[in-house]
Parts: structure tokens; sequence; C-alpha cells
């Protein structure tokens, strides 16, 4: 899945600064490369150009903390950024990540579409496995439902304060993986990042940035 183990770290720590809980010192960054130590294993990667993200607001999310996830989204490819920028560090990456063949997955990702879950249609305590119902229930609504992208897609899970979810705080901040073709109907990429603001403000944060 290429880049999703790098692209979750980074949306985990702008989830926990979203919530506004704990103050960050902007000084305290860390080296991006120092982070990017993945090894391949000869599954596919995510190689659209650009790749889309289909974003799922599960719970109850303040228009605010939309508001900080969404720019940094568009940071990552954002082509006239003043340097230095997000971008500039997120150009890197593709570099240092290839496929079998030798090719570099995309470093372009556009939010493709959104769908807010507020009703907490699958409950407001989930297990790692209720994400792909819950990709299921987004991608099958009716009236208005996200598209089924196995190509060039990627599904993007966001839990907000309130949702407890399996090992959430005491092992994990997010997750990738893919879905079952049992669940939604084909095999998807997908992760899910929690929102730590208040079960454990400034957690997930790290390295990027560190409590005062």
């Amino acid at each position: 899945m290429g880049r999703l183990p790098l692209l979750l770290l980074l949306a985990a720590a702008a989830v926990s600064t979203a919530g506004g809980a704990p103050v960050y010192r902007a000084d305290y960054l860390v080296d991006g490369n120092q982070l990017v130590d993945m090894q391949y294993h000869m599954g596919p990667v995510v190689s659209g150009s650009p790749t889309n993200l289909y974003l799922i607001w599960y719970g109850r999310w303040e228009a605010a903390a939309q508001a900080v996830l969404r720019d940094f989204l568009a940071s990552l490819s954002a082509p006239a950024a003043p340097s230095p920028a997000v971008s500039d560090w997120w150009a890197r990456a593709p570099r240092l990540y290839a496929d079998q063949t030798g090719a570099n997955v995309t470093g372009a990702f556009a939010v493709a579409g959104e769908r807010s879950d507020a009703g907490y249609s699958h409950g407001a305590s989930l297990r790692r496995i209720d994400m792909q119902s819950v990709i299921r229930s987004a991608v099958y609504a009716y009236p208005d439902p996200l598209p089924l992208d196995p190509y060039s897609g990627v599904y993007l899970v966001l839990t907000s304060p309130d949702v407890q979810v399996e090992e959430f705080c005491r092992a994990v901040c997010g997750f990738h993986y893919f879905t079952f073709a049992s669940v939604v109907g084909v095999t998807v990429p997908y992760a899910w990042v929690g929102n730590s603001a208040t079960q454990c403000p400034g957690k997930c944060a790290y390295p990027f940035a560190a409590p005062d």
C-alpha cells in the first residue's frame, strides 16, 4: 500500500492538534526522511496520480476540526505553496519507496469525496474490523454514497473524540489495511485515524510535535 503508513503518521498528528487541547512547540519537528523506513512485501501499491482520498467523518465532528484536516491533506500536494512547505518534504518520499519493478508510488493526493456518519451507524465503540463495515455503509448509502474506487481510491475513516476504538491510545493511533470483498464487495485500501484530543491529548502528535 505504499505510503499509507507515513500518511497515517502525519494524519494522526494533524487530528491530534485539530482538537485544540494540547499546546505544541513549533520548533519540535523531526526530519521526515528518518521516518520513511518501510519494507515492500510484494503487495499492490497505491499508484493513482492523483490518488483519490475518500473521507468518512464518523461521529460528531466540529467544523473547525474538519477544516484543519482538509487543509492538511490539501497541503500534501499543494503545487504553489511557498517554501518551506509540507509539499516540499512530502514530494521526496516517493523516491524512497518503490514496488518490485522499481517504479515509485504516487506523490499526489486529492480529496475526491466526503461523507458524514454523525449518527454513529455502527455505535460509539468500534473494533478494528468494524472499520470495513463503516466503509461499506458509506459506499452503499442512499441516496448519496461515496464512489467505490478500487483502482485509485483510498478510504480514510476519521473517528470523532468521543468514539472508542479497539486499542486506541493504548497501542495504536491509527492503522491501515484493505477491505475484504465479502464485506465491501471489492478490495480497496483504507486507513483509520482516531482523534486523541480528549482520550490521550498529544500522544498521537509525536514525533511531529511535543506537548509543552
